[in-house]
């Protein structure tokens, strides 16, 4: 909320409204204190007390005393320290512990000020709403956030009017279910009338694992079936209620804990679960500021922080850094242990034997990306869609819930059993009567589901397909119970629908991919994101490589490309191919992608950047393209013997005719494409019948490409705070400089334009020696794509 700036005399920091330069404001820092530096091994290097009070504050990953940098840490992971580095004139250092009651008092005036604020708000809120809801909540996770929200909340509102409610995992760290006990006992000393609650899924954490796979960045399956769900379950069976309760929530987000966090509102209506109203305090507040807080009222920090732990959660998170994987596995490996197991047998079911790379699909996080159902056993259950004419069709193996109760959720259901199976009729409104049959083929099981009537209605078909995903795959989790407003559904410990409640409104088919969270998780499959070694897939194009003149004739007619171009069928595959690498066509469907319209506009404008694009999008989607980009040098001149010879060693288990094709066709694609001599990726020199190729760094590349690049770059990565020095790290894949050789001047000057253009797509971070980047992540691939085609 404040800006923040050094108090160098004390070795604190403060709060300031007042104008201040560029030089003088800081990022927000962290408190440091001795058992993150015991943990790093400082005290080979320093001299300091073990005390309460901080030692040191820390912005990313520098530590500041008094002010001035004085050591910093890069890398580390899972079962390796972070590297320190001892700044020289900070050898030998003896520290002082911060002086906290200097701290409180000097920032005392402005903390009072956002005190007195969120106060106000929440007592507004809560005068202002009250009457309208059911229940009064704090989501209280044992975190500094929940901890400050508690405190607030418990000075604004009588403690009989509010209830604290820990959401408890299963995954949570032995630290916060202390925290939790003392939070607790402290609280109902002060407040007689003080009531807090604990709740969890019915399901252990454990078995949620195997049933739903490990969770990802993409499947984030844990966060409704683990934390948002049981929470709001809870409350219902508290409140003996037939229908899920209006419940107002005080929680600790703030905006500034991710980009993605930034455009949340104070007060989200629904954003959760429909019933759920989430009013957020502390959205403007800052880390330092929290702390403050914290120490200005004596509220004991969760031990995590102490330990060098940014952010308190789940031991396993698909969210956690490789510095926070470090500080989990040195202090509670135990804790961990069962779900390493469970994700080093998923690399297994991937394909991955040796036990090396094992460890290192662990240690680097590669679980952390998955995004299909790839290696996670559905226990032999299998749905098949099948279409036929003008009636639906789907054969599920081994379903594991009740067909016709979820059918009650589309409309009124009426049948018959007979000797040929179950034929009815579901009543839909506003969309008709559709008559269904179920036919039991007792064969491994199987049950074949068969609707009638539906062709051409996209709504009634895609939520029959909901009904026939929660059929097959549904483990009772009771998310979808939540999502009910009349207290129809009930999901645990079996689906049962209340047809007398049930209005139809769909949200319990509607609120997730797929309409059931493991099917999203076992079945579900998102293609085209990762520049892995794979080897498999390389073979996709003959020896067909992408023409000049093939794209121009889509490009000039998507829409009826498939009908009217003049290419044989070997080559119409191809193209397929390089079209779906290139992210102009579904992977699933061969139907246009919303990046075809911006693409198009950008071809017909300025097609060598429409290329180099096309070219960005290939390095991340095709094999070969990827192994092109990291492992074929700049001005090196490479005969295709060299080129094989390399290839060869990447993929050792291909064989000869496997790895000769896709070369053939990369060597076609340079050499008909401007990806050659108008863009220099890859020139091509002709000796005879013999080819060679160059690769040239980029000197003169359009800054909405080196945006794009950017932006495809954080989405592989999912990260969007990035650093220029990390774009040239030359072990990070799918950076500009690996795709094109970007000096680091010119992506600086890219940069300054891109963010000169005020279309809050990103912030560059560039003077006094400081090179962080930060892109907008709610402005997506695509909608920065439709940005470019119009700047």
């Amino acid at each position: 909320m404040f800006r923040i700036i050094w108090d160098r005399n004390t070795n604190g920091v403060i709060c300031t409204d007042a104008a201040v330069s560029i030089e003088e404001s800081i990022v927000p820092p962290r408190p440091v204190f001795f058992e993150e530096l015991n943990v790093l091994g400082f005290n080979s290097y320093w001299n300091y007390p073990e005390t309460e009070a901080p030692l040191l504050w820390a912005i990313g990953r520098r530590y500041f005393f008094k002010g001035e940098p004085v050591a910093e840490t890069k890398g580390g992971d899972l079962y390796h320290p972070p590297e320190v580095t001892i700044y020289d004139k900070a050898t030998g250092l003896t520290l002082e512990p911060v002086s906290i009651p200097a701290l409180i008092e000097r920032n005392a005036p402005l903390l009072s000020s956002i005190e007195n604020e969120a106060l106000d708000f929440i007592t507004h809120t809560y005068k202002r709403l009250r009457k309208k809801i059911d229940f009064i909540a704090v989501s209280f996770s044992g975190g500094k956030d929940s901890q400050v929200v508690l405190d607030l909340v418990s000075r604004a509102i009588p403690s009989d009017e509010y209830t604290a409610i820990f959401n408890n995992t299963g995954m949570e760290l032995p630290f916060t279910y202390d925290v939790v006990k003392e939070t607790e006992n402290f609280y109902r000393k002060i407040y007689p009338n003080f009531q807090f609650y604990t709740s969890s899924n019915d399901k252990p954490a454990l078995e949620l694992w195997d049933k739903f796979g490990p969770p990802s960045r993409i499947q984030r399956w844990c966060c409704s079936v683990c934390k948002t769900a049981p929470f709001a379950r809870f409350i219902r069976r508290l409140l003996n209620k037939d229908r899920q309760p209006k419940v107002l929530v005080f929680e600790g987000l703030r905006h500034s804990e991710s980009i993605r966090r930034s455009s949340y509102g104070r007060i989200g209506d629904g954003v959760k679960h429909l019933t759920i109203i989430n009013s957020r305090p502390l959205i403007n507040w800052n880390t330092t500021e929290i702390f403050l807080y914290l120490f200005s009222r004596k509220i004991r920090i969760n031990p995590a922080y102490r330990y060098g732990l940014h952010r308190v959660g789940c031991s396993i998170c698909p969210f956690t850094s490789e510095w926070s994987d470090y500080f989990i596995g040195k202090l509670l490996g135990e804790l961990a242990e069962p779900y390493l197991d469970i994700l080093s047998k998923h690399a297994a079911a991937i394909g991955i034997t040796d036990e090396n790379k094992v460890r290192q699909y662990v240690q680097e996080g590669q679980w952390k990306k998955r995004a299909g159902g790839r290696g996670i056993s559905s226990g032999d259950v299998r749905i098949d869609f099948i279409g036929k004419n003008s009636h639906f069709e789907a054969v599920i193996t081994n379903a594991r819930e009740d067909y016709l109760e979820w059918c009650k959720t589309l409309g009124t259901v009426q049948y018959e059993d007979g000797k040929e199976g179950i034929r009815g009729q579901i009543e839909i409104r506003e969309s008709g009567n559709f008559d269904f049959e179920i036919q039991n083929k007792n064969l491994n099981n199987r049950t074949v589901y068969r609707i009638k009537g539906i062709d051409g209605q996209n709504v009634v078909t895609s939520r029959i397909r909901g009904v026939l995903y929660k059929t097959a795959y549904c483990v009772n989790c009771g998310v979808c119970e939540v999502e009910c407003p009349t207290g129809a559904l009930q999901a645990i410990p079996r689906v049962k629908i209340d047809s007398a409640k049930c209005f139809h409104c769909g949200n319990c088919l509607t609120f997730v991919d797929k309409s059931c969270h493991v099917a999203k998780s076992v079945a579900g499959s998102v293609g085209g994101s990762t520049m892995s070694n794979k080897t498999s897939g390389i073979d996709r194009y003959s020896t067909f490589g992408l023409r000049k003149e093939w794209l121009d004739s889509f490009v000039g007619n998507p829409e009826h490309w498939f009908t009217e171009n003049n290419l044989g069928p070997k080559q119409v595959d191809a193209m397929v191919n390089w079209l779906k690498e290139a992210d102009l066509l579904s992977k699933s469907d061969k139907s246009l992608t919303d990046l075809v319209i911006p693409f198009q506009k950008l071809y017909q404008q300025i097609p060598k950047c429409a290329w180099a694009i096309l070219f960005v999008n290939l390095c991340f989607n095709s094999t070969i393209m990827a192994w092109y980009a990291r492992n074929v040098k700049w001005n090196k001149l490479y005969s295709k013997d060299d080129l094989f010879s390399l290839l060869k060693n990447s993929f050792p288990n291909l064989s000869d005719g496997t790895l000769n094709n896709p070369l053939t066709a990369l060597l076609n694609l340079f050499d008909s494409t401007p990806l050659g001599n108008e863009l220099r990726i890859g020139v091509i020199e002709k000796e005879g019948n013999k080819r060679s190729i160059k690769r040239f760094m980029s000197e003169d590349l359009d800054p909405r490409v080196i945006g794009y690049s950017l932006y495809k770059y954080a989405i592989k990565k999912n990260k969007f705070a990035l650093t220029i020095s990390e774009l040239y790290d030359e072990s990070q894949e799918g950076t500009p400089y690996q795709l094109f050789g970007l000096p680091r001047p010119q992506l600086e000057k890219a940069l300054r334009f891109l963010q000169e253009l005020n279309l809050g797509v990103v912030r560059a971070d560039l003077a006094k020696g400081l090179d962080n980047i930060h892109l907008n992540p709610e402005i997506g691939i695509i909608n920065f794509s439709k940005l470019l085609a119009d700047v």
